[in-house]
């Protein structure tokens, strides 16, 4: 805390001069530091696909898995500088300081350690939330990347808005995408756009007071409200949303339940109905063959996705199972 009671490694810290950067430099954010720190947290994730592949995990563990692992620059972001902004914001904690062992900047070790249940895996993974910064885009890439369903026009293109209703579910041409989009979207809904930061459902209920209260009275508004909840409404549309969880507003009522339950249950999702077996199958054949497997065989794709499932989702056998193909063989 500065003379003047700021604390210090926090963004109103970094305008009191009484601050400065603390000792070992610990609430200052510059670039060697802020490089060497996200290099590890890179590194860290590719840790955490690595330990799914090398023990054989069922693939779906990429979306499961509270394994997590963390070196000497992580543990020190983690532990004095997520209150410090530097674009992206990892406030509120989405870690319990008190799990995150105590490592020097500079100590290269990695530590393993267990993450809470609210966690879904790479889904949730700070590199996966700062890669992909909003809710429609951190959603866009898992339908892309994992289900193979891009959101795209069709070929003959989509009709042009005469209203722009501000719900994207409702607008003319844009609901062909985002009815799908905007529910799927709400799965991260308890994650912070532009940052990595946990809204835990106690401290940011669906509707909170006083959001509400400064959102309907004019008062002015903290920095929770202003950035987790509608306080401005734009359209009359939005009034009824005013004080509430913005990946709340217009949502249906058959999908208020994903904010709560997670990308996770996504990924569920297209396990249960085999479009994920499907297309983890399909991207593997692309990787592997180094081409579109749209000169593939189809009905082998289907066998491979078949036999995926059967092998309790090991991409370990789904690799092997295309090298030893004959397919595989005849590539040139």
């Amino acid at each position: 805390m500065s003379p003047t009671a700021t604390p210090c490694g926090t963004l109103e810290g970094q305008k009191d001069p009484a601050c400065g950067c603390g000792p070992d430099l610990r609430w200052c954010r510059y670039g060697s530091n802020y490089l060497r720190i996200n290099k590890s947290m890179a590194e860290a994730f590719e840790k955490r696909i690595a330990a799914v592949i090398g023990d054989d995990l069922p693939y779906m563990a990429l979306f499961e898995d509270k394994r997590a692992w963390i070196n000497g620059p992580i543990s020190f972001f983690l532990h004095n500088q997520v209150g410090v902004p530097r674009i992206n914001r990892f406030t509120p904690r989405a870690l319990p300081l008190e799990d995150i062992p105590v490592l020097d900047f500079l100590d290269d070790t990695w530590v393993e350690i267990t993450l809470p249940d609210y966690h879904s895996g790479l889904l949730t993974d700070p590199m996966y939330l700062l890669r992909f910064q909003t809710n429609r885009s951190r959603a866009n890439r898992f339908y892309n990347g994992f289900l193979c369903e891009p959101f795209e026009a069709p070929e003959k293109g989509i009709a042009l808005a005469s209203t722009l209703h501000p719900d994207l579910q409702q607008r003319e041409g844009c609901d062909y995408c985002h009815g799908r989009l905007e529910p799927a979207a709400a799965f991260w809904g308890r994650w912070g756009e532009t940052g990595a930061g946990y809204l835990n459902p106690v401290d940011f209920p669906p509707l909170r007071a006083d959001c509400e209260t400064c959102a309907l009275t004019g008062q002015l508004c903290g920095d929770d409200c202003k950035r987790f909840y509608l306080v401005n409404a734009a359209s009359p549309a939005e009034e009824p949303y005013l004080g509430m969880l913005n990946s709340y507003v217009f949502r249906y009522d058959d999908h208020m339940k994903n904010v709560e339950a997670g990308p996770q249950l996504l990924a569920m999702k297209g396990v249960v109905d085999h479009r994920f077996p499907q297309c983890v199958s399909n991207r593997a054949v692309e990787q592997i063959f180094g081409r579109s497997t749209e000169v593939v065989d189809k009905d082998w794709i289907d066998m491979l996705a078949v036999d995926f499932a059967a092998s309790n989702y090991s991409y370990r056998s789904l690799v092997k199972q295309i090298v030893m193909s004959d397919g595989y063989r005849r590539l040139r």
